[in-house]
């Protein structure tokens, strides 16, 4: 009947509500400088931060919700009620000091991985006491973050959580756990939503992995103490539990393929959409056989799986090379047949804001020139392409001319650029079939097992 207020008022939040349990289990006169103290301040420094109470409430909501996944694998309602009785039984239900001190302690730890990782506003974060990730994990972070992947906090603050715990003997395999913990996450989220194109139930299984496991394969969940049974961190259980569900909706690299080539991804996800197209496009060559297809090439041709890949200052957006209205003029009307053929990874690519606006719905031969125009790999090239313009009916004018000087080499182009055909329904379905397989190659073995 009686609500906890605090000095003004306001609702506590269901962590402020927890503390007093925490000095008590600690007991008054021990409390300050323990371990929980200690933890109890690094939790604070963050929620602390934010002055109104409404956003105090969601941020702690925000840590509340994974912390009681990766712990006991439930999942928690954001009503303030439930999260308080949650932690409440929960707490109180642990059975000796140390065990509260360990989940004081990871709540801490997840403050830190959301604080100076999720929520960072760096376009390269850098985890507290971990640093910043190499080239690929951080193209990975960066991606969750950028699909608001929320749910993957939870699996993933289990794995750091193990690294902060570790002392110099464990401490570099348990960094690289959590390394392969985000790239095997990353490559399964992105490949589920990439061959289903809408979430198809994604969260229900991190759920499943945290609270269930696989009994039919001996293994545990991630959660740290389920109602059934200890949880156990291991990166290799981990991927075989992903690997196995992903499985069970494409039972191999065709069936993927099949799949993805068909999706309008870009109905679903801008995000999604950038992530293949940039993995995809990873050291890739026009193919000989094909030039408007791409082939894998040497390692450090043209590298795109980048942490800056995500950054707000080289920040690419998805553009349709046959432009989403079919009145646009000189455009094969085949291509409007099916609605979702436009959004077809195989109708897709990368160009920065600028151009991507100034190219918007123009005719297919004047689009092919600009493409051209953006790969040229000299400055004489460059000017010969210009000088084309004009007979082609391509006025560029000055903005035009700014923005595409400007731009600088856009080796994505190249491919669309070299293309002798009209674009039709035919080169978008080999276009995505190639690019679908390419991005499945790509990443796969963050994830198989």
């Amino acid at each position: 009947m009686f609500e906890a207020l605090n000095t003004t008022g306001e609702p506590l939040t269901a962590f402020e509500t927890l503390k007093p349990k925490i000095i008590e289990a600690e007991s008054l006169e021990h409390y300050q400088g323990s371990a929980s103290h200690k933890d109890v301040q690094r939790i604070e420094v963050y929620l602390d931060a934010f002055k109104k109470a409404d956003d105090r409430q969601r941020a702690t909501s925000e840590l509340l919700i994974p912390m009681a996944l990766a712990e006991t694998g439930d999942r928690l309602q954001k009503n303030l009620s439930d999260q308080r009785r949650y932690l409440r039984d929960y707490f109180d239900g642990l059975p000796s000091l140390d065990d509260k001190r360990g989940v004081v302690g990871s709540l801490a730890n997840l403050t830190d991985f959301v604080r100076t990782g999720w929520q960072s506003v760096e376009d390269e974060p850098a985890l507290e006491a971990f640093g910043k990730f190499d080239q690929e994990a951080g193209f990975c972070f960066q991606s969750l973050r950028q699909l608001k992947h929320v749910i993957a906090i939870a699996p993933l603050s289990r794995f750091y959580d193990q690294y902060r715990r570790s002392d110099d003997a464990t401490r570099a395999q348990r960094r690289q756990d959590l390394i392969t913990a985000i790239k095997a996450t990353t490559a399964f989220s992105m490949l589920w939503r990439g061959g289903h194109g809408g979430t198809e139930n994604i969260d229900g299984v991190y759920r499943a992995v945290m609270r269930e496991g696989a009994s039919d394969q001996g293994i545990p969940p991630l959660a740290r103490q389920t109602d059934k049974q200890q949880g156990v961190v291991s990166v290799n259980n981990y991927r075989r539990l992903l690997w196995s569900r992903f499985l069970k909706s494409f039972s191999d690299k065709d069936a993927w393929i099949k799949a993805a080539s068909r999706v309008p991804i870009y109905d679903h996800s801008a995000v999604v959409t950038k992530f293949l197209l940039i993995v995809a496009s990873d050291d890739a060559a026009a193919d000989p056989l094909d030039p408007v297809l791409l082939v894998r090439g040497t390692k450090g041709l043209a590298p795109t799986i980048r942490t800056d890949a995500w950054d707000s200052a080289s920040h690419y957006s998805v553009e349709h090379i046959a432009p989403q209205s079919s009145k646009a003029n000189g455009w094969k009307e085949g291509l409007y047949d099916d609605p979702g053929t436009i959004n077809r990874i195989g109708n897709l690519i990368l160009l920065p804001g600028e151009p991507n606006s100034y190219i918007g719905k123009r005719p297919w031969d004047h689009k092919k020139l600009i493409y051209k125009y953006l790969c040229a790999e000299t400055a004489a090239e460059a000017g010969t392409i210009a000088g084309t313009f004009g007979s082609a009916g391509l006025t560029l004018g000055l903005n035009g001319e700014k923005i595409l000087t400007g731009t600088g080499y856009l080796p994505m182009c190249k491919g669309i650029s070299k293309c002798t055909e009209e674009w039709d329904v035919d080169i978008v379905d080999r276009r995505s079939n190639r690019l679908a397989e390419l991005a499945y190659e790509r990443v796969i073995d963050w994830l198989k097992v």
